[in-house]
C-alpha cells in the first residue's frame, strides 16, 4: 500500500486491495475510510522513510547471511530429543531482525534446552546471554556467583560490623543489560515472574522490581544451563499462594520466637 502510494496510485478501492488479508475489516470498509484531503507532503516525506527502510533490510539480509556459514558449521552437544519450536506463541517477534525458528532451532541444540521458554526471554536477547555466558556454567561455583558476574546479586559492603553501602552494582557487561532490559516484559503476563514482578514493584519500586526480576530470571538460565532441564513454569495464582504461604510461616516464626503461642499470652 505505501509502494503504491509513492507510486502515484490514488483510488481508494485499489488501495484498499492491499490490505492485510488477516483483518477484521472489509476492503469496501477500508476504502470508505480512505477520505480526507490529498496534500503531496506525507508522499514526499514518505519516499525517504521507505528507502531507509529497503537499505536497513538489505543490510539485515547481508548480514544474516554472512552468519550462517559458520553458524551452520557448529556441531550439536545435545543429540537428544528437542521440543518443536512453537510458531503460534509469544516467542515469535514481528520485527525484521529477530531471529529465525531454524536459528532457534541450532541455538536449542547447543544448550540441549529453550532458554526462550523463560517467561520475558525473547529470541533476541538469548544469543547474548549465550555468547556472555558461555554454555560451561562450571566456572562459577554456584549461581550466587554468575549473578554476582553479571551484576545483579545484593552487594553489601561491611567494614567494622557496621553497613556502609548496600545494593547491587551497575551493569559490568551486555548479558546484565538484557536481563533488565527483559524484567519489565512480564509486568502483564499471568506467570510467575509476572507475578513476582508486580508484588516487588508494589513493595519495592519500578526500578529495585526491575532488578530483583532480573535476578531472578538469571538464576532460571543458570540452573537451565548447568543442569540442562527444561523450563515449567506456574501460573500467577499459584505464584502468589507460594508467597501467602511463605508469609504466614515466617510471620508463625516470629511469633513462635517471641513466644506467642496459641492459648497463651506473651511472655
Amino acid at each position: 500500500m505505501i509502494r503504491a502510494l509513492i507510486a502515484g496510485e490514488r483510488e481508494r478501492v485499489q488501495l484498499a486491495r492491499f490490505r492485510d488479508p488477516r483483518g477484521a475489516s472489509r476492503t469496501e470498509d477500508r476504502a470508505t475510510a480512505w477520505t480526507g484531503h490529498e496534500r503531496p507532503a506525507p508522499a514526499v516525506a514518505l519516499k525517504p522513510a521507505l528507502a531507509r527502510y529497503d537499505v536497513s533490510t538489505a543490510q539485515v539480509r547481508e548480514c544474516e547471511a554472512a552468519i550462517a556459514p559458520p553458524f551452520q558449521a557448529i556441531k550439536p552437544v545435545w543429540h537428544d530429543d528437542l521440543p518443536p519450536v512453537e510458531r503460534a506463541d509469544k516467542r515469535r517477534s514481528h520485527g525484521k531482525t529477530a531471529p529465525a525458528s531454524e536459528a532457534r532451532h541450532r541455538r536449542d541444540e547447543l544448550t540441549g534446552i529453550d532458554l526462550v521458554a523463560i517467561p520475558g526471554l525473547h529470541a533476541s536477547p538469548a544469543p547474548t546471554l549465550l555468547s556472555a555466558l558461555g554454555l560451561e556454567m562450571q566456572k562459577w561455583p554456584k549461581a550466587k556467583a554468575c549473578c554476582a558476574w553479571l551484576g545483579l546479586a545484593p552487594r553489601h559492603e561491611i567494614s567494622g560490623g557496621k553497613g556502609w553501602r548496600r545494593g547491587t552494582l551497575k551493569p559490568r557487561n551486555h548479558a546484565g543489560q538484557a536481563l533488565r532490559l527483559a524484567a519489565p516484559a512480564v509486568s502483564r503476563s499471568h506467570t510467575s515472574l509476572g507475578a513476582c514482578y508486580r508484588r516487588l514493584r508494589a513493595r519495592l519500586g519500578p526500578q529495585s522490581a526491575i532488578v530483583a526480576t532480573a535476578h531472578k530470571r538469571a538464576r532460571l538460565v543458570d540452573h537451565r544451563l548447568r543442569y540442562r532441564t527444561p523450563f515449567r513454569d506456574i501460573s500467577a495464582a499459584a505464584d502468589e499462594q507460594r508467597a501467602r504461604e511463605r508469609d504466614i510461616a515466617a510471620l508463625r516464626k516470629k511469633a513462635t520466637r517471641l513466644g506467642f503461642t496459641r492459648g497463651e499470652p506473651p511472655r
